[in-house]
């Protein structure tokens, strides 16, 4: 007997860091902290272009902001990096000789150094209802993550899975042919060593998937896990020695593992609040900063993104970005504040009060709202042109027709966001004609290269920290 239960897929857009302008022409919110009121109110709202029914959720939805390979498995970071990041998660397993079983994480913690996770379950029974009242099908584990490793403890009597409660599933560094021992106890008494090797890791889709091999080198016992990042365990296997009518080894694998639907809401798209953050393009262009909560309460939520420019001028003038999130209509509205490089509440964005992303997300949806572009008064219309659930990854275009001085009267930018990262990618069209060389014989590919080539753009830097 096997099923599938459908859960909620995961993905969305994401939020809010440095592509702002604003007009004083338009009526806003205040520019005083901590008293505001969201511009979603002052100028029209969006208006939603229906869009098609939205695609299948994936089976397996890791984590979208623990993309990992196996040369960072040096600290805890990695170990973190195996797991799904947030409360909510479902696991859905099917296994040997009918078994299976349901897991959901019901809180993420931190406590004393170290990240602790609680997971609560249910076994399958498929005994039909024979096994009785005192048949116990309830999970609950815990996951103890820090430094150097992480521990699981199990409370599960009837759930087809290690022969010891308390067991180290994986330790640092994370380098294949790596080993260790460790002394566990079996549940029915007594102490054994095992031996633990981490013998292979291989990416799968987006993710690696570590395999681990635990073995009682005097009995023969093994297990063995397949850990795949952002998801933690997907499949499991132990040798048994139950008889000859048993086979040699039994497990489970997964079925489903998916987090909580995180196109509905804009907090699951903030980039780590107060974290530096750089962002640089291919020119002499860079810029760093941090975003902050300045205000929240049931009905929005204001953002605060503090920068400072790094490269071009040879000064580090700052700036500042407001981002405000309308919980009711689901909007975030960006809006510059002050530019001490220009003298004019604009950075790089030439949209003013542009509503950046709309929620709850989906495939191919649109809005429009009216806007203002050098001084005019437009029409803007977002559309979102890709979006990855499962990678936690959406690209918006914003396009504005009529607009003087632009190839082909066109204006157009695009953001790219990430869950739990924010906003990775600017891009947006330079005045004038597009380079020459491109007249009316030129093909598509040409002409569409040179109108790339005519972009403006930065992407957040992966491997730079403070």
């Amino acid at each position: 007997m096997r099923y599938l239960m459908k859960l909620a897929a995961a993905a969305g857009l994401c939020a809010l860091v440095v592509s702002g302008c604003v007009s004083r022409e338009i009526p806003g919110p205040t520019d005083t902290p901590l008293a505001v009121t969201s511009p979603a109110a002052t100028l029209p709202g969006p208006t939603e272009v229906p869009p098609p029914a939205t695609t299948a959720p994936t089976t397996v939805a890791p984590s979208p902001a623990r993309a990992f390979s196996p040369d960072q498995g040096i600290d805890g970071e990695a170990l973190l990096a195996m797991l799904p990041e947030q409360a909510g998660f479902v696991w859905n397993y099917d296994g040997s000789l009918e078994s299976g079983h349901e897991m959901s994480l019901v809180s993420v913690t931190p406590q004393d150094g170290a990240k602790v996770y609680k997971i609560t379950g249910t076994v399958r029974d498929v005994s039909a209802g024979e096994a009785g009242e005192q048949w116990d099908p309830s999970i609950d584990i815990t996951y103890t993550v820090d430094e150097t490793s992480w521990i699981q403890q199990k409370n599960a009597p009837n759930m087809l899975e290690s022969q010891f409660d308390r067991i180290e599933i994986l330790r640092v560094p994370l380098a294949v042919g790596e080993s260790w021992e460790q002394f566990v106890e079996y549940d029915t008494g007594g102490t054994v060593s095992l031996i633990c090797t981490l013998e292979s890791a291989q990416k799968s889709g987006e993710q690696y998937v570590y395999k681990v091999r635990y073995e009682d080198k005097t009995t023969g016992y093994y297990e063995r896990r397949d850990i795949t990042v952002g998801v933690g365990v997907t499949a499991f296997e132990r040798s048994t020695d139950d008889g000859e009518d048993m086979p040699s080894s039994i497990g489970y694998w997964i079925l489903t593992g998916e987090g909580p639907d995180r196109g509905a809401s804009a907090a699951d798209w903030l980039p780590p609040l107060g974290r530096t953050l750089r962002y640089a393009a291919r020119t002499d262009y860079a810029h760093r900063g941090a975003l902050v909560l300045e205000q929240e309460n049931e009905h929005e939520a204001v953002y605060c993104f503090h920068g400072a420019y790094e490269l071009g001028t040879g000064t580090k003038d700052t700036f500042i970005v407001r981002y405000y999130y309308d919980k009711s209509r689901g909007t975030v509205t960006e809006k510059a504040v002050s530019n001490e490089r220009t003298g004019e509440a604009e950075v790089n964005s030439k949209l003013h009060h542009l509503v950046v992303l709309r929620f709850p997300l989906r495939a191919d949806s649109s809005w429009v709202h009216d806007t203002f572009l050098d001084e005019k008064r437009v029409s803007v219309v977002a559309e979102v042109v890709e979006y990855d659930a499962r990678a936690g990854r959406v690209r918006v275009r914003y396009t504005v027709e009529d607009a003087e001085g632009y190839y082909e009267n066109t204006y157009v930018e695009e953001r790219i966001f990430e869950a739990g990262r924010g906003l990775v990618g600017f891009a947006k069209r330079l005045p004038g004609a597009i380079p020459v060389g491109v007249d009316a014989t030129a093909g598509p590919t040409q002409v569409q290269q040179a109108v790339n080539a005519h972009m403006f753009g930065y992407s957040l830097d992966p491997g730079w920290s403070e």
